[in-house]
């Protein structure tokens, strides 16, 4: 297929489909098929979210073998891109989100890096830092289960960072996973 909107209308729930180039969305979506989306070793970043898309991801399973799974926001940083988790599982190679510019909202979810990456989990989700300190790269999570990373305290963005929404918290199991819970 020659895009991935085209392999994803005529995917059926249980398929896969593997992503060769990245996915730039340009526009409101939701995807919510249970299917599980790879990425070749092509991709750096697999779908970049700009131009104030408001885009809606359920029931996936995506891992990206390069980099990134999602990033938020223009390459040049004009546009924004917003995206909201619902659940899924999602493996990156260095990060599975990246907020250049826009909004991240997770609601649940499994995330984590790649067995074979070695990378800093610190970076697991992650903004641009000048952005960040100005307001305009955001994440709120209120659900999902993080490997190794601590959405209430982690470096992404200098130490201390809090990831979670107004009234949710952070909370560890013996499993090495961080799961987000209303406090």
């Amino acid at each position: 297929y020659t895009t991935f909107d085209k392999a994803y209308a005529v995917a059926e729930e249980g398929q896969t489909i593997t992503v060769l180039n990245q996915v730039v969305i340009t526009e409101d979506k939701t995807y919510d098929k249970a299917i599980t989306v790879t990425g070749a070793t092509a991709p750096n970043q697999m779908f970049r979210i700009q131009d104030g898309a408001n885009v809606t991801v359920k029931n996936a399973n995506i891992t990206n073998n390069s980099h990134y799974v999602f990033v938020l926001g223009s390459k040049d940083k004009s546009t924004a891109g917003y995206l909201t988790i619902e659940n899924g599982t999602y493996v990156g190679e260095t990060t599975v989100a990246s907020v250049t510019k826009g909004t991240l909202t997770i609601n649940g979810g499994e995330f984590k890096i790649s067995e074979k990456e070695t990378y800093d989990y610190a970076y697991l989700i992650n903004c641009y830092d000048p952005n960040y300190k100005n307001g305009t790269a955001k994440v709120e999570i209120k659900g999902g289960k993080f490997y190794n990373f601590n959405p209430e305290n982690n470096k992404a963005e200098g130490a201390g960072t809090d990831f979670c929404a107004e009234g949710y918290t952070a909370v560890y199991d013996a499993e090495g996973y961080w799961e987000v819970v209303e406090a």
